[in-house]
C-alpha cells in the first residue's frame, strides 16, 4: 500500500521538476544555454549518444518562447509543442530534472558562487567568490543597472570578467576595483541594484541566484569624509 506521505512527496517532486524545467527554458538567453545540457535517459528510447537538444531545436525553443506573452513559457505543454522536441527528447528533459531533484535528497558537494560589494577605506570593490566545495563552471553575472567606475569613465558592469569566467575553483575569491566611494556617489551611480549569477557544476547542473545589494549602508562614511 502506498502511504499518503510518499504520494504527497512524489507530487511535490513532480511539481518542482515542472517548475525547474520551465525556469530552465525561460532563463536561456541563447542556444548555447540549452545545447548539450539535457542528458539521456538510458532506459528510454535511443541511447547511442545521438540524443539531446541540438542547435536547430534550441533555436526553435527560443523562437516559440518569443511568441508567448511576456516571452515566457508557463506550461510544459508549450515546450512539448516546440518543433523537434519529440517523446524521446521530452523524456530526457524530465529524466534530467527528476534525477537532479532526487539527488538533492542526499548531501552533495557543489559550488556556490556569490557576489558582494565591499567598502574598504573609501574604496569600493566587487568581489566574486565560490564559497562552495566544488568547481563552478561557465560563470556569468548580469546587473539590473549600469555601473560606471573609475570616476564614471569605465562601464564596470560590462567587464569581461562578469561574462566569461570559465571556472572558479572552490574558495577562490576575485576582487574587482570599482571606484573611490565618494566619486561613485558623486557621479550618481546606483546604490541599490540586483546581480544575477548563473553557473554550472561538474555535472552540468545549472544554478541561478539573484542577490539584492544596498550600498546606502555606506552613506554615513561619505558624510564623515565630506562633512561640508
Amino acid at each position: 500500500m502506498t502511504s499518503k506521505k510518499s504520494t504527497k512527496n512524489r507530487h511535490f517532486v513532480h511539481d518542482m521538476a515542472l517548475d525547474n524545467i520551465i525556469q530552465f527554458f525561460n532563463d536561456a538567453k541563447s542556444t548555447d544555454d540549452i545545447v548539450g545540457i539535457i542528458k539521456d535517459d538510458p532506459t528510454f528510447g535511443k541511447s547511442d549518444g545521438a540524443y539531446g537538444i541540438r542547435t536547430h531545436v534550441a533555436n526553435n525553443v527560443l523562437k516559440a518562447r518569443s511568441k508567448l506573452p511576456g516571452d515566457k513559457f508557463t506550461e510544459i505543454k508549450q515546450i512539448d509543442a516546440v518543433h523537434g522536441i519529440g517523446p524521446d527528447t521530452l523524456n530526457d528533459i524530465f529524466y534530467m530534472f527528476y534525477s537532479d531533484l532526487m539527488k538533492t535528497k542526499q548531501p552533495q558537494i557543489k559550488p556556490e558562487v556569490i557576489l558582494d560589494f565591499v567598502y574598504d577605506k573609501n574604496l569600493l570593490y566587487i568581489i566574486i567568490e565560490n564559497i562552495g566545495d566544488a568547481m563552478a563552471h561557465k560563470v556569468s553575472i548580469d546587473f539590473d543597472k549600469k555601473i560606471l567606475g573609475l570616476n564614471a569613465e569605465k562601464d564596470v558592469s560590462k567587464m569581461k570578467i562578469f561574462k566569461h569566467l570559465s571556472t572558479i575553483p572552490p574558495k577562490k575569491r576575485l576582487n574587482i576595483f570599482v571606484d573611490v566611494f565618494n566619486s561613485y556617489v558623486k557621479n550618481n551611480q546606483p546604490l541599490t541594484l540586483i546581480s544575477k549569477i548563473t553557473y554550472y557544476d561538474n555535472n552540468q547542473r545549472r544554478f541561478v541566484d539573484s542577490i539584492k545589494h544596498d550600498l546606502r549602508i555606506y552613506s554615513d562614511f561619505t558624510e564623515t569624509l565630506n562633512p561640508n
